[in-house]
């Protein structure tokens, strides 16, 4: 996917969040979009959250990935 290559890309640049960027986060656990250190997909190739049991926390890398993706109009599976 595209979108998830690019976002991917950018994510690897370090910058602090923007409060309207946090807000898109929402404590959410950004982390669960990889596994094993690859993006996690839907069947479907979408961006996708792992559906592990285990808490695991955020990463400021997790964090850009997400809103990248939210940025790009992904919006999160429980809304």
């Amino acid at each position: 996917n595209v979108d998830m290559n690019n976002c991917a890309a950018e994510a690897k640049q370090p910058r602090d969040l923007t409060g309207e960027e946090k807000g898109l986060i929402a404590g959410r656990q950004t982390s669960r979009f990889f596994m094993n250190g690859r993006p996690v997909v839907s069947p479907a190739l979408k961006p996708a959250l792992h559906q592990s049991a285990l808490p695991s926390d955020s990463s400021d890398y997790a964090d850009r990935y997400a809103i990248c993706l939210l940025k790009l109009g992904y919006r999160w599976s429980d809304e």
